[in-house]
C-alpha cells in the first residue's frame, strides 16, 4: 500500500484529510477471504518471532 504523507493543522481539526475507502469491495469480502488473509497475516507475525528470536540468541 502506497504511503501518503500530508500535513495537518492540530488547531483547526476539520482540515484533517478524510480516508478513502472502496465501500464496494469492502463490502464484497467475503468470511473466506478474510479467513485466508488472517492465515497469511498470522504465518507472518510466526516468522518474524522467530527471525527475530534467533537473532537474539546468535553468538558474536
Amino acid at each position: 500500500m502506497k504511503t501518503v504523507r500530508v500535513k495537518i493543522d492540530p488547531q483547526n481539526p476539520a482540515a484533517l484529510p478524510v480516508g478513502r475507502v472502496d465501500y464496494q469491495v469492502l463490502d464484497s469480502t467475503t468470511e473466506a477471504q478474510l479467513e485466508e488473509q488472517q492465515k497469511i497475516d498470522d504465518a507472518e507475525v510466526r516468522q518474524q518471532f522467530v527471525k527475530a528470536r534467533s537473532a537474539g540468541t546468535e553468538k558474536k
